[in-house]
């Protein structure tokens, strides 16, 4: 028999509304893993960058720091 019953119905509307939540959870996790590394990548790019600014404030003779503090002022 081909004939579908209300139950076979409804059970097929409950199973795609299950499928429906696990494909959209799945796309939250995937999505959130996703910003996560952004973030790190951010985190670590922005810590590169203060490495280089430190490192070319080092490399600075003593006159050049002093006008930058002084400019600085208080």
């Amino acid at each position: 028999m081909n004939t579908k019953t209300s139950v076979d119905t409804e059970l097929e509307v409950q199973i795609a509304i299950v499928k429906h939540i696990v494909f959209v959870k799945l796309a939250e996790k995937e999505d959130a893993e996703k910003a996560s590394a952004r973030k790190a990548q951010k985190q670590k790019i922005m810590s590169i960058i203060a490495a280089k600014q430190d490192e070319v404030l080092q490399n600075s003779s003593v006159d050049d720091l002093q006008k930058m503090l002084d400019e600085l002022g208080d």
